[in-house]
């Protein structure tokens, strides 16, 4: 079977795994699926001994996923940036809506596709350029997928039948970010107010490192490291694992997601596929993921993945207000089961900086490569690659 229907596929199993199981929150093909743990902070991390003595560093080796569930009565600033707050704040930006989300290397139907040339007949493996507002909602053009699509799906296939799923092929968009364009101002004044209690995020102070080397905006740099996802009901996700070994929390603003996740240890039996950054992506560094996996999670195929049987997942059903956070190297998908609106933060802390690097094409930032490197060191170097480059030209 070719990668190009895959994402159909994962659907049609979600769909079937919906309607004849009755606790569709569960994995009943692999070894054990238990729920994320249930805090109302971040645990601390754990530390080891790093070979010297009295010494001993962070370790991630046994951090696990938690959902942060806040305290009753508390306001948060987000609390009214629903589906209409950001088709207000940023609807006439253009956005990618793919059937197949986070992009990969190898998929074979790369492109964009203006929402004016999408025909019905390409149903997977496509990303369609439209605006914000026509997908959310309030579209003026009669011919689908303009015209309200999430309302339209909503109506017409909220319980995920099958047999709709060619009439209503399920679109997400993730990674939008309009907090370098449109929302700039509202970031500054926010973004420090959004990090989960006991989450140890030091993003932003690589991005001042990086940002007075190379005379850039540290604000700038940081506010890419914050998407929004749109989900519509039955919105599947790949099975991936965060880029450049960074931690990740998804702040559920608005309806509900189903996310399994899996640990690093059962990334033999996930069945991994490694890709890199593909540069004539139109979403730039964001939105692709360089390690899948193709196995179906609801009705996987004994015969092409017989390990995955072994697997132990945990599941969370993420509600609004609530914050998964997701350590390193753990593997996760997730399916809109209401229609949703999803803020995620990649990041990095002192503990996940320390791992080493693997090959899976350039590291998360550009300037987290140097920073093993004093700010000096760093500054010479660039100097001297600026001075090669002007003597090329000459």
């Amino acid at each position: 079977m070719g990668v190009e229907i895959l994402s159909c596929l994962r659907y049609l199993s979600y769909c079937k795994h919906r309607q004849q199981r009755s606790n569709f929150c569960t994995l009943p093909q692999i070894a054990s699926c238990s729920p994320v743990p249930r805090v109302r902070a971040a645990p601390t991390v754990s530390h080891v001994s790093n070979g010297y003595a009295g010494e001993r560093e962070p370790s991630l080796r046994n951090a696990t996923p938690v959902t942060l569930v806040p305290k009753r009565g508390q306001e948060p600033v987000w609390r009214h940036w629903n589906l209409n707050f950001w088709k207000e704040a940023c609807g006439l930006e253009y956005c990618n809506c793919r059937t197949r989300w986070p992009a990969f290397e190898q998929d074979d139907s790369g492109r964009v596709v203006p929402a004016r040339l999408y025909e019905k007949k390409c149903m997977d493996g496509i990303c369609i350029e439209a605006g914000l507002v026509e997908y959310l909602a309030s579209g003026t053009d009669q011919s689908w997928p303009t015209q309200e699509y999430m309302l339209v799906v909503e109506i017409q296939d909220a319980a995920c039948m099958e047999d709709q799923a060619l009439a209503f092929p399920r679109l997400q968009v993730g990674d939008f970010c309009p907090f370098v364009s449109s929302c700039s101002r509202f970031f500054k004044d926010h973004w420090h107010t959004w990090t989960p209690p006991g989450v140890e995020d030091l993003t932003h102070r690589w991005c001042e490192f990086y940002g007075s080397i190379f005379e850039q905006d540290p604000i700038h740099q940081l506010a890419q490291f914050y998407r929004l996802h749109f989900g519509v009901i039955g919105a599947v996700s790949r099975l991936h694992r965060i880029n450049h070994q960074a931690q990740e929390w998804m702040l559920q603003m608005e309806g509900q997601r189903l996310v399994f996740l899996f640990p690093p240890e059962d990334t033999e039996n996930i069945y991994e596929l490694v890709g890199g950054l593909d540069e004539h992506r139109s979403d730039g560094s964001f939105g692709y993921a360089t390690h899948i996996s193709e196995v179906n999670l609801f009705f996987p195929s004994s015969k092409r993945h017989p390990l995955f049987s072994k697997c132990n997942a945990l599941v969370s059903l993420l509600g609004e207000g609530k914050t998964l956070v997701i350590p390193s190297g753990w593997w996760w998908t997730a399916i809109s089961t209401q229609p949703s609106v999803t803020l995620h933060h990649t990041y990095w802390s002192f503990e996940n900086r320390l791992l080493r690097p693997q090959r899976e094409g350039p590291t998360g930032p550009k300037c987290f490569s140097s920073l093993v490197m004093s700010k000096n060191t760093a500054r010479a170097r660039w100097k001297l690659d600026l001075d090669g480059v002007s003597v090329n030209a000459v």
